[in-house]
This record gives C-alpha cells, structure tokens and sequence, in this order.
C-alpha cells in the first residue's frame, strides 16, 4: 500500500470501529479501560483537528508503564484470561495515538478483529453475538474506507459501509461450511475467567437468609423447552443439591464428592416418560437442575448416593443436556447408616424446637400426622417476607418462637430439624421452583429470584416425599410463582429486574420471544458438541474424510460459478445502454453514413455543431435534439421526467426516417 495520509471519511470510518469494539468488551473489564479509550478517542480527534500533536516517544513510554501499573493493582499477580484481554485491549487504545498513514490504520483493524474475537470469552448470547457481527462488518468497511480513494469517498461516504455489508455477507457461506464440518475443540470460553467468579447463584450450603438475596436478582439460571407440553407449574420443583447435615448454624452436605457413574437413560426409555432440554447458565459451580423424577444419560456427569445429579467440573460456559421426566418413581429403602445420617442433630441447642416435636411425636403413631401437625402450625403463625430479620445464636428456636417471619430456606430449615426431631428421615432440597412459563412455546424461564427450599421426609410407605412448607405459609408463592406474587414490591422496583415490562403485553411478548430465540441459539449453536457434529456429519453420510474433501471442493466451486454469474449479470446489467442513448446513437450512425462520424471526446452539442458546418441535411433539429439530450445526461431534474424522453425518442426515430429517404 501506497504510504499515505489517512483521509477524513476513512478516519470516521476508523474511529467508529475502534469506539464500537471497546464497548462490547468495556461492560466485562474493568470501567478505567473505558476512560482510557476515550482519552485516546479524543486525544486523536484534536491531532485531526490540529490543535495537538503525537505523543512524543517519551510520553508514549510513561503511558505504556503507567498502563502497565494499572494492570498490576487491578488484578495482582493472578494469570486470567481477563488480564490477558485486558492487555489487549489497552494496547488496541494506545496504538491509535500512533496511527497517521493508512498502513498503520490497516495493522489497527486487522488487531480489531482479535479484539472482537475475545468479546466472546464473556457473553455467548444471540443478541451479543449479532453486535459482535456487526462490528466485523463496520471493521471491514473501515477496511474499504481505508484502502479507497479520498475523492471517492468524499463522493460516496455510505460506499464502504456497503462494501463492507457485502463482504460479511459473501462470507457467511464459508463460515457456516466451517462451523459444520470442523473439529469441535474446546471453547475458549470455558477457561476461568475473573469476572465470573462472582457470579455463583446455588451455594452448596444454605444459612437463614442466603436464598432470600438471591430473590434480587432477575439473572437468568437456565432455560427449558418441552416438546409436548410444559407441566403445570406446582410442579415444576428443579432439584439441584440435597443439604443433609446441619451444624447448629447452616446446612450443608455430608459428602461433597461421592460420585458415582450416572446409569445409562435407555435403561429408563421403557418406562412412560417425556423429553424435555435444559440450557444452563454458566454458574462457576457444577449444578445440573432437573424434575424429580428424571432419566439423564451424559458421560459429563455424575450421581450422588442420594440422587442428586451434578456435571464432574464446574460449569463456566453454557451448557445442554437432554433427560426425561418419568411419571413414576423407583421405591427406595433406607440403611441403617442413612437412617441415622437423615436423623442427625447436633448434640444440644434449639431445645425449644425440640419439644414441641417430642409434643408432635407423644400419642402419635403415623409420620403423615406429625407432618400435618407441622404444617398446621406453620400456616397458623408464621408469616413470608422478603426482608427476614436477624436470627439469634439458637436460630431454630428463634425463628420459630419469636421472629415467626422469614423466607423459604427458613420454613425448610426448620421444618427438616422438627423432623428430625421427631424422629422422622428429613433432608433439605434446594433448587429452583417455577419459572415465567410460555405455554404457546413449551418454553421455561428460570431466573435466580425463582431460587427456593423446600422438604423431603421419608415415609416408609412411599419413600421420599416433597413438603414444602412455604406453601403452607405462603400458597401464592407456589400458584402464582414469585415473580406473579412479588412483582410490586417495592424491592423490585428498580430497573435490574424485568417485572416492569411485563405491564405491557407487546413488550413482554417480545421479551419472551427474545428469551426463547436465546434458547435456540444456545441449543443449535453453542451446543454443537462433538457428539452432535458427529451425528449430523453421520446423518449427511460426510464421516469420511475423502467425502468431507469432496464436498468441499464442490461446494467451494458452486460457490465460486454462482459468485462469477452474479458478477457477470451485474456487469451486464450496468453496462445496459439507455433507450435514451440507444436512440442518440442510432441517430449519430445515421449521420455518420452521411459522412460525418461522432469523434470519441466529443461531445452532443460539439459533434451537432459540426453537422451543421458541415451543411448536411435537418441539421438544425439535430442540433435542438443533441442539446435536449446534452441537458438530459447532466440534469437530473429532467432524467426523471420519463415523458420528456418517449418525446425525444419519437422525434430521434422520425429524423432517423428521413435521412434514410434522403438518401
């Protein structure tokens, strides 16, 4: 490339693309790199501007240490992949303090186009991903705009723009054939990230208050889709951990890590059951959420000894995965050892609670009874509330006997520890209940406020059964979901939660389509993993290699003829001659067989002149019609006017005429 000056339009152009890419990744890092961008933004439009000059070589050094200093206090001495993209992305900001000639401007774009390759490290969403695209497209305008010439482009500003819409687009064929038949390697995303560390949800243990701040969030924690039709909503209890010892304080798990091979689903398909797909969020934890009871058959996870299903690593990326709900569930009996482990309590505390369940347990054979005693109790004197107050060091016995208010991991709490001291087998569930439901698409939402706790007591008649205290306290919260009985609250009236739009139908309508298109996305998209590639390349008779070769360069061709025609016809289409000038020409041809030939530079009105110097016959109409014609390639007032023209062409064809009987 010629060393030059970058022109105005192509600066614009450049500038657009560098404020465009330092957004998309500026909400994930840290805020100051956003300042530092902008600094350099305007610090190059007064140097366009004439008002300052290029940082001097030694400015450009403190800049450099001082980016670096920056770097060191945010993040230590920790290596994440944020540090690194961070790193980047500052070296993307001081590069444009150094950009003059278009060769500079060109290295600048082509790092542009790594930068947004990193954008996707933090988000993976359809709508970020749309942005991410057009980004590329404005970057590879920039491209046009820097390679073409300046008079051009003060012609045309919109040219390169076009251009580089069109080259996006010519590529989206190769990308998509790429994106079909190419090993699935691991995604990059999937490293740990800084960022994301925060971003927990579930918890494997579960104090008074702890899913109560999870009901602020309005963060989505998985999507379902049931291809038949989504169960009604009491039902819809998303299982993910079992908490099942208590330690005065919190409940927890007695065995975080025993794990064993999940068994295969097709031993469940001979029991009556129905699909349905999970997209999970990434949560930095390794929970799987699903209904009880679920068949599930993935080589990337493992069964606890209670049932409980989680992935072998922590989940740092989207991920799918596919089980059936089963209409029946298999009768277990307990041990000895897990009788006494779902029994345990801590030594001393909470003897009030204690008590009152020895006064259950007195004069009572059946565990159903107990359970009812409890239920009644709760529905009597307690009450729910987004704000529970503080507990005191007998927790248990504070909550039940003084506060009486609280959130649902209280009501379970509690509820499992009376159990356990009436002597009946109890475990705390903790997962997800609900979710906002659209039955025209068989589609589930779940968002971190839907996140709940409930009871499993276990009854030797029929195993392990759900109580869920909550809903002896508080039914709404189970009927109607929490967003349809907390929506006005006063908690969530702030803009992070999406309640607000859903007074009014159209948006919500669209709001809703947005999540579902998310879903496809998630699912078609990014999780298009080995196992599916292997079964749609099978599907496609494309598993051999020489096929996969064959293919390739049969499809590249047909691309290439296609693209080669388009060419062509668009060649032709513009070299189309206007009936205007189609009847112009026939007319000079007329005349030059009179032996006067239009020259090659010259124009209507000089080539009509010399028809007339030259005395040849009607010269006087040749010379009117040349000039009408002469007015109509240059005025575009008049190029409009199609009637003036079928005018012209008459008057073209009637002269034509007549020097043919002239002759």
């Amino acid at each position: 490339m010629v060393a030059q000056q970058l022109s105005r339009p192509a600066l614009l152009y450049l500038l657009a693309s560098f404020s465009l890419c330092n957004a998309l990744l500026s909400i994930y890092l840290p805020w100051w790199l956003l300042l530092v961008a902008a600094v350099c933004l305007v610090w190059r439009l007064f140097i366009f501007s004439g008002r300052t000059s290029f940082p001097a070589a030694w400015l450009r050094v403190v800049l450099v240490v001082l980016s670096g200093a920056a770097l060191l206090a945010q993040f230590g001495f920790v290596l994440s992949v944020d540090i690194f993209v961070a790193l980047l992305l500052l070296g993307f900001s001081l590069k444009l303090l150094e950009i003059y000639q278009n060769k500079d401007a060109q290295f600048l774009l082509y790092l542009a186009v790594f930068v947004l390759m990193t954008a996707f490290l933090f988000s993976q969403s359809v709508g970020y991903a749309v942005l991410v695209f057009w980004a590329v497209a404005l970057v590879l305008a920039s491209l046009v705009a820097v390679q073409s010439d300046a008079v051009v482009l003060q012609r045309d500003v919109w040219h390169p723009l076009r251009r580089g819409v069109w080259l996006f687009l010519m590529a989206l064929p190769v990308m998509l054939f790429l994106f079909v038949v190419m090993p699935r390697l691991p995604p990059l995303w999937s490293m740990p990230l800084k960022t994301q560390q925060a971003k927990t949800g579930m918890s494997d243990s579960m104090r008074f208050g702890d899913v109560a701040s999870l009901a602020k969030s309005s963060d989505i924690a998985f999507r379902a889709s049931f291809p038949h039709e989504v169960p009604e909503r009491k039902s819809l209890y998303w299982y993910g951990l079992f908490l099942d010892h208590f330690d005065g304080e919190q409940w927890s798990e007695s065995c975080k890590h025993c794990t064993t091979s999940i068994p295969n689903i097709t031993d469940q398909k001979a029991q009556k059951s129905f699909p349905y797909q999970v997209v999970l969020e990434p949560s930095g934890q390794p929970w799987v959420y699903l209904l009880k009871p679920s068949a599930i058959g993935d080589g990337r996870m493992k069964i606890k000894p209670d049932g409980i299903i989680r992935y072998v690593d922590n989940v740092r990326e989207r991920r799918m995965y596919e089980a059936r709900l089963l209409f029946s569930e298999r009768l277990v009996s307990l041990s000895a050892a897990e009788r006494d482990q779902y029994l345990s309590l801590p030594s001393t505390g909470n003897e009030a609670a204690r008590k009152l369940a020895s006064q259950w347990r007195q004069g009572v054979t059946s565990d159903a009874a107990v359970i009812k005693n409890a239920l009644d109790f709760y529905h009597a004197s307690f009450h729910y509330t987004l704000q529970p107050p503080i507990l005191k060091d007998d927790r248990v016995d504070d909550f039940l006997f003084n506060t009486r208010s609280g959130f649902c991991e209280h009501f379970a709490g509690s509820f499992v520890f009376l159990m356990r001291a009436a002597g009946i087998p109890a475990r705390v569930a903790m997962g997800y209940m609900g979710g906002e439901i659209d039955s025209k698409n068989g589609f589930v939402v779940v968002r971190q406020y839907d996140a709940h706790a409930w009871a499993e007591v276990w009854l030797p008649s029929s195993g392990w059964r759900r109580i869920d205290p909550t809903a002896a306290v508080a039914p709404e919260r189970i009927d109607l979901g929490f967003e349809g009985a907390y929506a006005s609250n006063p908690l969530f009236a702030g803009g992070e939660n999406v309640f607000g739009s859903r007074q009014f139908s159209l948006l919500n309508r669209l709001r809703l389509e947005m999540d579902r298109l998310d879903y496809v996305w998630s699912r078609w998209v990014l999780g298009y993993d080995n196992e599916r590639q292997s079964a749609f390349l099978k599907k496609m008779g494309l598993l051999s290699p020489l096929r996969v070769a064959v293919w390739s360069v049969v499809g590249v061709g047909l691309m290439f003829v296609g693209v080669c025609i388009f060419l062509y016809w668009r060649e032709q289409r513009s070299n189309k001659e206007h009936p205007a000038t189609r009847h112009y020409r026939r007319l000079c041809d007329a005349y030059a067989r009179k032996g006067v030939a239009r020259l090659a530079m010259e124009t209507p009105v000089q080539y009509a002149s010399r028809i007339r110097a030259a005395g040849l016959p009607y010269a006087e109409q040749f010379e009117r019609l040349s000039a009408e014609y002469y007015e109509w390639m240059y005025n575009n007032e008049i190029k409009e006017k199609k009637n003036l023209m079928i005018s012209f062409g008459k008057d073209c064809y009637f002269l034509c005429f007549l020097l043919f009987i002239g002759k």
